[in-house]
């Protein structure tokens, strides 16, 4: 609002007038409308002691983390590569990348809670999950600030000049479908250059300041197993069952949220029957707790969270890929799938495609099986086998020229690394 003095001014204005220096924020929130006009003349009153509470309840975001059910399991190596990051002063916005279910949450809760020591304000966690709509990220901010937001000013401008003056950390959790108001953060962190972001995205949020990192597969998984099932059948034998849990842990490639669905059946099922039920159905992954959120109810609701937030022709690319086995080369995608370059780095972005080695990429299982449905579903089923057919056809054509050549020793490089694809056309074609 024009009428209302610029922060600068307003400072002036309290150092002019020979206000304490702790009432300086009160009264630049009070100019600018940020807080009741008589907010001032009750600190005054009081003889700070309202503002002393008032820092209280904003100093004390600590106590606002959310309570893990559960306790946490493994990812000591990624919980010392992420606060190694953070501790770092050019890592302001740290973004924990991966697909649906991976865990991202849990560790960004486990993260705040080990570091929220260094930040003098402690580590504030916002929800972001119910929004679709960028325009509510700042005030949802506010009200986990638990600070009622002023109608007359914009909601950001007032977030920023709350967290002007705070040493924070904020969680941001769930922020993929709102990708498109990520410029917000930026302005977040310049208008306060003692905060630190933490987001939980499905996709990156391709800001300057973002350092990503991909949340890999869970490398405890087996415990995650056995901690799941012995909360529903307490006398779960770990021993008897173990090779069995390892061939669903291998299956479900260290996906948390599938282990902890497809451990919840040992309570009516074997290890063994299991493991056979998930490699015949996906919607078998399912009966997550009443209070889990609705995305995570099951596998298949996991993934059509994530299919919603395609394009079209990304939707079509992804669902083409499920005729791929063992990873696959730009080069072959393009061929099979029609995906050009933006298409496939923006599946990756998006945590739905994996990079691997020597310029390759893969699908998760468990992906595939979805998205394999969604290729039949498309009536594309046929055309893109036969397409993943004649492309390993004309590829292993071109290969054995090779072999008694100068490139031979590169020629077996390439057929090792597509023998699954060679396969899986086989068994097409």
């Amino acid at each position: 609002d024009e009428r209302q003095p610029s922060p600068e001014l307003a400072e002036a204005l309290a150092a002019a007038l020979q206000l304490p220096t702790a009432q300086h924020e009160t009264f630049i929130a009070c100019a600018r409308g940020e807080k009741p006009v008589d907010y001032l003349a009750k600190v005054q009153e009081s003889g700070g002691a309202e503002e002393q509470r008032s820092r209280e309840v904003g100093a004390s975001f600590d106590s606002l983390l959310p309570i893990s059910a559960t306790v946490f399991i493994g990812r000591q190596a990624e919980l010392a590569d992420i606060m190694t990051k953070l501790r770092q002063p050019s890592c302001r916005l740290l973004t924990l990348l991966g697909p649906g279910g991976m865990g991202k949450t849990r560790l960004a809760l486990e993260v705040a809670r080990q570091v929220q020591a260094d930040f003098a304000d402690g580590a504030l966690f916002v929800p972001l999950a119910p929004l679709t709509d960028p325009a509510n990220i700042a005030q949802a901010i506010a009200q986990t600030l638990r600070t009622p937001l002023a109608s007359s000013i914009p909601p950001l401008e007032q977030v920023k000049r709350l967290l002007s003056r705070r040493e924070l950390l904020l969680i941001l959790d769930n922020f993929e479908q709102l990708t498109a108001g990520a410029a917000q953060l930026s302005e977040l962190l310049t208008a306060a250059p003692n905060l630190k972001l933490l987001v939980t995205s499905r996709e990156r949020l391709n800001l300057a300041e973002e350092w990503l990192f991909p949340v890999p597969a869970l490398a405890e998984a087996m415990a995650l197993f056995s901690q799941t099932a012995v909360r529903v059948k307490p006398d779960f034998d770990q021993e008897a069952e173990e090779a069995a849990v390892a061939q669903i842990c291998q299956f479900v490639g260290g996906h948390p949220l599938a282990i902890e669905l497809a451990a919840s059946w040992t309570r009516v099922m074997s290890c063994s029957q299991i493991a056979a039920q998930i490699q015949q159905d996906l919607d078998f992954l399912a009966h997550a707790p009443r209070n889990a959120p609705a995305r995570h109810q099951s596998l298949r609701a996991l993934f059509d969270h994530s299919w919603q937030l395609l394009t079209s022709a990304e939707q079509t690319a992804l669902a083409k890929l499920s005729v791929f086995r063992g990873g696959f080369s730009q080069e072959q995608v393009q061929i099979v799938a029609g995906a050009t370059w933006p298409i496939l780095l923006g599946l990756v972005d998006k945590s739905l495609v994996e990079t691997r080695g020597d310029n390759r990429f893969d699908v998760h299982e468990l992906v595939r099986q979805y998205t394999a449905a969604k290729l039949a579903e498309l009536d594309q089923l046929a055309a893109a086998h036969h397409a993943h057919f004649a492309a390993y056809h004309a590829l292993a054509r071109h290969l054995s020229g090779w072999f008694t050549s100068r490139k031979a020793a590169e020629s077996f490089h390439q057929s090792a690394h597509e023998h699954d694809n060679y396969r899986a056309a086989l068994q097409w074609g």
